[in-house]
């Protein structure tokens, strides 16, 4: 899994773990990123539309299961095709995600869901 490396903000150091730190298979952290994205989309767009996302993705050549090792592009799409409601959509899928983890998110503003990710994965590691 390959991530953009952003330096990271003060704002970062506010994240705690609520659970003791256990480091997650990558396997199994994608599976959570997945289900994330699958409740989300649900959640907030409906069953249509979620398929219509990954129907459009996949004409892009980017398959639903490839989604965690190409997230840029994830993140790309959805800011493209939502606008700034991208990036609430982004929010959500990291707010289940770290709820997921047993992580508290702190939003930060100017980050995308590729951030956020890599944030919890690094606390993972710690």
């Amino acid at each position: 899994m390959s991530f953009n490396t952003r330096s990271f903000s003060p704002e970062q150091d506010a994240l705690t773990s609520n659970i003791s730190a256990s480091s997650l298979g990558l396997r199994a952290f994608d599976d959570l990123l997945l289900e994330s994205i699958d409740e989300v989309l649900l959640q907030l767009l409906g069953e249509h539309v979620r398929r219509t996302i990954y129907t459009c993705l996949e004409r892009q050549g980017l398959h639903r299961h490839r989604i965690p090792e190409c997230l840029p592009r994830f993140d790309t799409f959805l800011e493209k095709n939502f606008g700034k409601t991208g990036r609430v959509i982004e929010r959500q899928i990291a707010r289940r995600l770290y709820e997921l983890l047993g992580l508290e998110l702190v939003e930060v503003p100017h980050y995308a869901l590729t951030d956020y990710v890599d944030m919890a994965t690094r606390l993972q590691l710690t």
